[in-house]
């Protein structure tokens, strides 16, 4: 199993050409991190948010569901990009 580890505030990843044939209404995300943060979500790195993960303070890995409030149809690119240290992110899954 492979996951994003050692992350610092404003690193970011990118998963390219994703179909959202059906659209989404929420993301899940499974992620830790020992103080907490949040994850933002976006089409473009600099773009407008479509959905903010929160991630909980903790030590155990957790799957955390955020809302989807932007468009999200057709196929594009989704950036991750993490506001605090130490998020460790392992998958995601768009409903």
């Amino acid at each position: 199993d492979t996951y994003i580890t050692d992350v610092n505030k404003g690193d970011w990843t990118k998963v390219a050409n994703v179909k959202f044939d059906k659209g989404a209404s929420a993301i899940t995300a499974k992620v830790r991190s020992k103080s907490g943060g949040v994850i933002k979500v976006c089409t473009k790195q600099t773009g407008d948010a479509v959905a903010y993960i929160e991630v909980p303070a903790g030590s155990e890995m957790q799957e955390v569901e955020a809302a989807v409030f932007g468009e999200l149809h057709g196929t594009t690119d989704l950036y991750f990009i993490f506001s605090a240290d130490g998020i460790e992110f392992d998958s995601w899954k768009a409903e």
